[in-house]
């Protein structure tokens, strides 16, 4: 180490034989960054609901069926939830493996 650097002049305290058996034992270390699992399960949940949303309207609007919209409309974005939450486990898996 040089005093040029700015650790050398933080690690002004240190003798040479310290500094250099510093050197010798440190080894280079690379940072994972793994996904946030609850932020891809929440993007998962919401995606779920507005795809069963739109898709019940849809449905409901093609059928001409508008008796308990509010009803079928909940439930099917509750599956259709449910099926985001695993999704987006299934991808924030995969991109904690590629890490």
């Amino acid at each position: 180490m040089d005093s040029s650097t700015p650790q050398a002049a933080a690690d002004s305290s240190l003798t040479a034989e310290q500094v250099a058996q510093i050197e010798a034992t440190a080894a280079e270390a690379r940072v994972r960054r793994a996904p946030r699992f609850a932020a891809f399960v929440m993007a998962g949940v919401v995606i779920g609901a507005i795809v069963g949303i739109v898709a019940s309207l849809f449905a409901s609007a093609a059928w001409n069926h508008h008796s308990n919209l509010g009803f079928v409309t909940f439930f099917t974005a509750l599956g259709f939830a449910t099926v985001g939450v695993l999704a987006g486990a299934v991808l924030a898996v995969r991109a904690d493996r590629r890490s």
